[in-house]
C-alpha cells in the first residue's frame, strides 16, 4: 500500500473525514516515487495507490504542478520490478475517459476498480451529499468496461441513511443488482457527531441489519457470477502467503482471492511469485468486499 494522499474537502452528510482529516492533501511525487521504488527494492511486487481520496491527487494549492493521479501512476508503474499496480478507492466522478485510457495504457495495471455507490437511489444520493448520480455512475462502468471486456469493479453501500424509503431502498436494490459488480462491502448507517447526517432522525437498528443483509446477499449473488466466468480458465495468481505444508494464497489481476492447495505447489512457491493455473470453484475464497456492521 503506498500512501499518496490524505484528507477531503467534500461535503457529504455522512463523513467526519473533512474534520478529521482537513482538506486534501498530495504527497510529493519524488517522495512518493522514492517509497514505491523501496518497497519493489525490498521484495514488494504490486503496489496499491491509497488515501483518502486518491482522485484528488495534485489538485490542492501548492501541489507540483502539472501532476495529477494519471501521471503519478504513469511513473510509478516505470518503477523496474513492479509486476501489478492497482488504483485504491476512486470515487465515481473522477473515472474519467482520460484516467482510464491512462490506466489502460500501463501494461502492469490490474483492471480491477472500486468506485464506492454508497446508494443507488438518486433521491438519497443528493440526501447524502454525493455529486453524482445513478446515470454518472453507470457511465463510469461504460467506460470501465469499453477498455476492459471483463472488468472486476467492487462498490461500498451504505444501507438505512437517515429517511431511506422502502421504495428508495428497492430502488438501490435494483440498480446495484443491474451494475454487474464483482464484488460489494455493505455497511449500515453510523452516526458520526458534527455530521449533518448526525442531526437527522436515524432508522432503526433492526432495519439497518435487514437491508443490510439483503445487499449483501446481492453482492454474494453478483461476485459469485463474476468469479464463475473464471471456473475453468488460466489465471495468475500473485502468491501473497505460502504455509509450511505450501498451501498459497494470492490474488489474481482482477482480485478474486484463491487458496491453492499444497499439492499444487511444485515445491518453490513463495510469496511474490506468479502461479498461473486453472481456476477452479474450490480455490475461490472470501470476499474482501464484505459487511460493516458497525458502520
Amino acid at each position: 500500500m503506498l500512501k499518496i494522499q490524505d484528507g477531503c474537502g467534500g461535503g457529504c452528510a455522512y463523513c467526519a473525514v473533512p474534520a478529521a482529516r482537513g482538506p486534501s492533501r498530495s504527497r510529493a511525487p519524488g517522495a512518493a516515487l522514492a517509497e514505491a521504488a523501496a518497497l519493489v527494492a525490498a521484495g514488494a511486487r504490486e503496489i496499491v495507490l491509497t488515501g483518502i481520496n486518491i482522485g484528488l491527487y495534485g489538485r490542492e494549492n501548492g501541489a507540483a504542478a502539472g501532476w495529477d493521479l494519471g501521471r503519478l501512476a504513469r511513473a510509478v508503474a516505470a518503477v523496474p520490478g513492479l509486476l501489478r499496480l492497482r488504483l485504491g478507492s476512486l470515487e465515481p466522478q473522477d473515472c474519467t475517459e482520460k484516467l482510464v485510457q491512462t490506466m489502460f495504457d500501463l501494461s502492469v495495471f490490474c483492471p480491477h476498480w472500486h468506485l464506492p455507490l454508497q446508494s443507488g437511489a438518486d433521491s438519497v444520493l443528493a440526501r447524502m451529499g454525493r455529486v453524482y448520480r445513478t446515470e454518472d455512475y453507470r457511465r463510469a462502468l461504460e467506460l470501465l468496461r469499453a477498455a476492459w471486456s471483463e472488468v472486476a469493479v467492487t462498490a461500498d453501500v451504505m444501507a438505512g441513511f437517515p429517511g431511506e424509503t422502502e421504495e428508495e431502498h428497492e430502488t438501490s436494490r435494483h440498480f446495484i443488482a443491474g451494475c454487474d459488480l464483482a464484488g460489494l462491502h455493505v455497511f449500515p448507517f453510523s452516526r458520526r457527531e458534527g455530521t449533518a447526517a448526525a442531526a437527522l432522525p436515524d432508522q432503526p437498528r433492526s432495519l439497518k441489519d435487514a437491508r443490510v443483509r439483503d445487499l449483501l446477499a446481492v453482492g454474494a449473488s453478483a461476485r459469485a457470477a463474476y468469479c464463475g466466468r473464471y471456473i475453468g480458465r488460466e489465471v495468475k495468481i500473485l502468491l501473497e502467503q505460502v504455509d509450511l505444508a505450501g498451501k498459497s494464497a494470492g490474488h489474481t489481476e482482477n482480485y478474486i482471492s484463491v487458496t491453492l492447495p499444497a499439492a499444487l505447489n511444485p515445491g518453490g512457491w513463495r510469496p511474490g511469485l506468479v502461479a498461473a493455473e486453472v481456476l477452479r470453484e474450490e480455490y475461490i475464497t472470501g470476499a474482501k468486499e464484505d459487511v460493516n456492521t458497525d458502520g
